[in-house]
């Protein structure tokens, strides 16, 4: 299972002591983090009204659209979500997916602000997706109130789907049809391409018998 989502509006919800904390813990010099808080934290806006600027809100969180240290900050503070991904893939909790045999699993992407998670779409699976992501949002506030409903829908939806197929049994006829149409076509291609061991056919054979016969 993969589920995109996009951290466009994270820019404006994201909160100052979160990045203050982030770089403490990354090994940034007291110095270094006031320099960057300066930054962020001494800036207003104002209202443009028939061509002037009037008022002024000085906000409490966030980052500056545009300002070029904002990606920097932006990168360093999703080092946090990754952390929390790699840190379940290596407990097995959410163990994503490899492209090709050997190759290294990833259960998540970042690319902008654009994230793709990849995960196994089981309870056990999600959950874990679900607790990473509430971490992450107390902590951050970069994920909004929309993003958290999806998600939990999503995880209702394969709750609901693991207890229909929990109590579900293929008659006869299924069992035939899922052999000649899936189980059986499986190796098709491999065998017109390759000559397979004979121990090999025996034990696709032996699977597609158990198949049969198991309840």
């Amino acid at each position: 299972m993969a589920v995109k989502t996009n951290m466009s509006k994270a820019y404006d919800r994201i909160e100052w002591d979160f990045i203050k904390l982030v770089m403490q813990e990354m090994g940034f010099h007291q110095t270094w983090i006031s320099w960057i808080l300066q930054c962020i934290t001494t800036v207003s806006y104002s209202f443009l009204l028939n061509g002037s600027a009037q008022g002024a809100v000085t906000p409490e969180r966030g980052l500056r659209q545009g300002d070029p240290l904002s990606p920097f900050l932006f990168i360093i503070c999703s080092e946090v979500l990754s952390g929390l991904c790699r840190k379940a893939q290596l407990d097995g909790s959410l163990l994503g997916l490899r492209v090709s045999k050997g190759n290294p699993r990833v259960n998540h992407l970042l690319f902008a602000d654009d994230t793709i998670f990849f995960c196994r779409s089981d309870l056990k699976s999600c959950k874990t997706f679900l607790c990473i992501l509430k971490k992450y949002e107390e902590a951050s506030k970069m994920f909004g109130r929309k993003k958290r409903d999806l998600f939990n829908q999503i995880v209702d939806r394969i709750r609901q789907r693991s207890l229909s197929w929990s109590s579900r049994f293929l008659s006869t006829a299924g069992k035939t049809t899922m052999l000649k149409s899936v189980l059986a076509s499986m190796p098709t291609y491999t065998m017109s391409c390759f000559k397979l061991l004979v121990s090999l056919c025996k034990r696709i054979q032996s699977a597609l018998t158990h198949f049969w016969w198991d309840s």
